[in-house]
């Protein structure tokens, strides 16, 4: 005669949250990394929408990657797309069986604190992070891989999917930045 008890429903990113808990209080900025909305982590659609993105537009068009995306069931940031864009990686790094020099060229895209581009006036500044710190970063790449994301069956697919993933983001890296780069003023008119 009771009413029956709904389970709750586990969330990607749910670990990460745990792992913060138990930190310092100086590390609590750690918590930006994780989804505005509730903290409580990213759904399997809202990740293979991500990396779907990434594969079309490649590191650093975050917001082309959310506008493209049409996430329906919340309003998520350009942070937020970038976040879920850079675990997977991590996930992907992990599980790459390939060439060190394609993992770590992909360490260095993702990682903040290496500068990855010049400027015309020869200073260098820092690309596509907004507000991920080196220890946001440390943090992500000390967690155990199984522990990034929840749903087994999406970290199958990523798994088996690394070595196609990380290539693919390293072409398009490529082509964008080394091959277009003198022509993106004509192109881009």
């Amino acid at each position: 005669d009771e009413p029956r008890v709904r389970r709750q429903v586990r969330r990607y990113g749910d670990d990460l949250l745990e792992t913060i808990v138990d930190m310092d209080e100086s590390q609590e900025e750690i918590m930006d990394i994780l989804p505005a909305r509730g903290r409580r982590g990213w759904t399997k659609l809202e990740c293979f929408k991500t990396e779907k993105g990434l594969l079309i537009y490649g590191w650093g068009e975050f917001s082309a990657v959310l506008k493209s995306g049409k996430y329906k069931r919340r309003q998520l940031s350009t942070k937020d797309v970038e976040n879920i864009a850079r675990t997977m990686l991590v996930y992907c790094l992990h599980n790459f069986t390939g060439d060190e020099r394609v993992k770590l060229y992909i360490h260095q895209l993702i990682d903040p604190s290496i500068i990855t581009e010049e400027s015309e006036s020869g200073d260098k500044k820092k690309a596509y992070f907004s507000g991920f710190t080196e220890d946001d970063y440390l943090a992500l790449m000390a967690k155990e891989p199984d522990t990034l994301f929840q749903d087994e069956s999406y970290m199958k697919h990523l798994r088996r999917h690394s070595t196609r993933i990380l290539l693919r983001i390293r072409q398009l890296h490529v082509i964008r930045w080394q091959i277009m780069k003198p022509y993106m003023d004509k192109i881009l008119i």
